[in-house]
């Protein structure tokens, strides 16, 4: 399940965030998270404009990791630890798909699994995303649709989902992770997952004859 612009949103009004793709290495470290920009080095969730429930997750994941970091390898062979090791590296490229998604201006993010001691995948950058949500925005978007989403998402606890089904898209918003999915009700591949703070970013500053794109 993604999302996001500074065509859409004005990111760069985020204080700290820099325009332009950026390429990063997400992996677990003995201390703090790592987020790697090889060409600034190292960065953090503040840095990259990241919403504070994203950068608590990553810290939380982090801190879950440092149990295998410190670890042998014969010791991380055990089957125990191998399983714990997946679900780790499953849950840091769900992070990394969140925060290509967050992250101001586009990015391609690397997961480095530690458990494993090797780069897993690369996830790409939300460009698609963009172009979607930039889409239904422009499509779906009127001031009736726009509080009506707004409401919506404000009424939206932790442990629901709600699904509104428009002309040309589906929104499906989840509590549970703070996401919302928009959906290309006419062609089922495409889909876009962004965050839930980033989203309603994006409804609130959509103001009367603004066309989302600045």
């Amino acid at each position: 399940m993604d999302r996001d612009s500074q065509d859409l949103s004005s990111p760069e009004c985020r204080s700290g965030t820099r325009s332009g793709m950026r390429y990063l290495r997400l992996s677990a470290d003995y201390l703090e998270p790592s987020l790697v920009d090889p060409q600034a080095g190292r960065s953090t969730a503040a840095e990259l404009g990241l919403f504070e429930a994203l950068s608590q997750r990553i810290e939380d994941w982090n801190e879950q990791y440092q149990h295998i970091i410190a670890l042998t390898m014969p010791e991380r062979a055990a089957e125990e630890i191998r399983s714990l090791i997946a679900s780790l590296d499953s849950e840091g490229l769900e992070l990394a798909r969140d925060i290509v998604a967050e992250t101001p201006g586009g990015a391609k993010v690397e997961y480095f699994s530690e458990g494993l001691l090797k780069l897993v995948v690369g996830v790409r950058q939300n460009a698609p995303r963009v172009d979607l949500i930039r889409e239904f925005v422009a499509v779906e978007c009127d001031d009736y649709t726009r509080e009506l989403l707004l409401a919506l998402i404000s009424q939206t606890g932790p442990c629901a989902v709600r699904t509104v089904t428009l002309n040309s898209f589906n929104v499906v918003i989840d509590g549970s992770d703070r996401f919302v999915t928009v959906e290309d009700e006419l062609d089922p591949l495409r889909d876009a997952r962004i965050s839930l703070d980033r989203f309603g970013e994006i409804l609130g500053t959509k103001g009367a004859g603004d066309d989302g794109n600045r």
